[in-house]
């Protein structure tokens, strides 16, 4: 069935869903965190011993819930691209070539078909320790052994942990830092659609797609110029070329970073004929490759 204009941007709305449910789930971490740290401050602070239990069972009873979660979205996101490009591609072998982008995608990903795998996107979130480390640095602010908390300290500790209107808590800090590709984790449900429909396109060699993923009160000039828009990929590739609001400044690859930072929308690939159905000012050139009307180059 030929996709429409709506059905694209509902696939990315269920994403995008995913991604604000995950991004409460951690804000609940952190209330969580918090209570727990004041529950058992005392014994918290006993000895690094006691503080290296304390955190392994937190991450066992609130934090490994978290991180199941995110690797079911994961997963979604891998199914949902693979049916979309069953239904999308009219290349000879397509199946077998999804297939094999699949498999090669959950390797990235780190998942496994039984769960995790030992390396990988994921399992480096599930090993890194920064928070254990962050938090046993800045404990030593609000309480030593045999101390109590005082209502003042208690405050303080909160915000560490909480954050407040106009900064992120250790959690939400800990899921929205820079990761080595100089994106953020926050942002993880975008870059798991983007890698998953580039590495689609590119095997199944799709010329275009679609900028999708609405737009709101910051919505910066970039985005606001292309959503819902058809570019070619010759037209995606000249992006990198261009200056403009939230753009890395190193390393800006179009059709992974598209609007640069906090950048919330989606590269929908699609075919040349869903193209032309799409956009009146695409056609077709005289050996069949896609091309805006008027331009003969």
């Amino acid at each position: 069935m030929p996709l429409s204009r709506q059905q694209i941007k509902d696939r990315i709305e269920v994403i995008l869903k995913k991604q604000k449910k995950f991004e409460k789930l951690v804000k609940g971490l952190q209330d969580n965190f918090f209570e727990e740290v004041l529950a058992n401050s005392a014994f918290i602070i006993s000895s690094p011993t006691a503080y290296g239990q304390f955190f392994a069972q937190f991450n066992k009873d609130f934090h490994a819930p978290i991180l199941r979660q995110l690797m079911e979205d994961l997963r979604f996101i891998l199914e949902d691209n693979k049916s979309y490009f069953m239904d999308e591609s009219d290349l000879e072998n397509a199946g077998q070539k999804i297939t094999a982008v699949e498999q090669s995608l959950a390797v990235e990903f780190g998942i496994t078909e039984n769960g995790l795998a030992t390396e990988g996107y994921l399992p480096d979130i599930i090993k890194d320790t920064s928070v254990k480390r962050n938090f046993r640095a800045g404990l030593v602010k609000f309480a030593t052994q045999g101390e109590t908390l005082t209502q003042k300290k208690k405050k303080l500790l909160q915000q560490f942990i909480k954050g407040n209107a106009d900064s992120y808590g250790i959690w939400e800090s800990f899921y929205a830092k820079e990761d080595k590709a100089g994106g953020r984790i926050f942002d993880i449900y975008q870059k798991a659609d983007r890698l998953s429909q580039n590495t689609f396109a590119q095997e199944l060699q799709l010329p275009c797609a679609m900028y999708v993923g609405g737009l709101i009160t910051s919505s910066r000039a970039f985005c606001e110029e292309r959503n819902n828009k058809i570019f070619l990929k010759s037209e995606i590739d000249k992006w990198s070329e261009l200056n403009f609001q939230g753009k890395p400044k190193t390393g800006y690859v179009p059709a992974i970073d598209l609007g640069g930072y906090n950048c919330r929308h989606h590269l929908s690939w699609i075919g040349k004929f869903t193209a032309i159905r799409l956009d009146p000012t695409l056609e077709l050139d005289e050996q069949g490759h896609l091309r805006r009307k008027n331009n003969l180059t």
